[in-house]
């Protein structure tokens, strides 16, 4: 579902969500599907999506996972592959890495892609990453916040300018423009950070 607005949702997706007996969604993302279908059971974690997958009654049924972000960068994907559960089809969005992107006008052909969004594994590899790209693309999450990086990479003496995005695509949409080091208080748990270096 890329962002998270409807939106960005392609003709395609929508159509897989009409078509869907059930959809298996988290969060606020499942309210938006509601105005595709009714047929909406909502998660909180990876966990509860395989549990609801091994329900014998939905083996036969044509069920949709809607999830924001890409599916195959960092996403869901692995997950289901992991679990075994059949993939029929997948149908992306408007990723927040092309949204964010878009906003600061901006190409991003020769990023360097990031995640620490819940992965602390190679951590400082993917700060020596950083250090050498011109442009970094970087998801976040609760630990690794933008401040968190603005003030790391400034102490490991890297020079330029950060852009936090939070809440892309929805009404309360903010991107903070800055330099690494700045502080980049904001209270949001997920945010899309840009990194350009001197």
């Amino acid at each position: 579902m890329g962002p998270g607005n409807i939106k960005n949702l392609t003709i395609e997706a929508i159509e897989v969500l009409k078509d869907s007996s059930k959809i298996i969604s988290f969060g606020r993302i499942g309210d938006v599907a509601q105005e595709f279908n009714k047929n909406i059971s909502k998660v909180k974690t990876l966990n509860e999506i395989g549990y609801l997958l091994e329900n014998k009654s939905m083996i036969e049924e044509n069920i949709a996972i809607l999830a924001s972000g890409d599916p195959c960068f960092y996403g869901i994907l692995e997950y289901l592959k992991r679990k075994e559960v059949r993939i029929d089809k997948i149908v992306p969005g408007v990723s927040s890495l092309q949204y964010m992107m878009s906003k600061l006008k901006k190409s991003w052909h020769n990023s360097n892609l990031v995640s620490f969004h819940g992965r602390d594994e190679e951590k400082e590899e993917k700060i020596r990453n950083i250090m050498k790209s011109q442009t970094s693309i970087i998801l976040t999450d609760s630990n690794n916040t933008p401040n968190n990086i603005s003030k790391l990479l400034y102490e490991k003496g890297l020079k330029g300018k950060i852009y936090a995005g939070y809440n892309l695509s929805y009404e309360d949409e903010k991107i903070i423009i800055g330099n690494i080091g700045d502080e980049i208080n904001y209270e949001s748990s997920l945010a899309l950070v840009v990194v350009e270096v001197d």
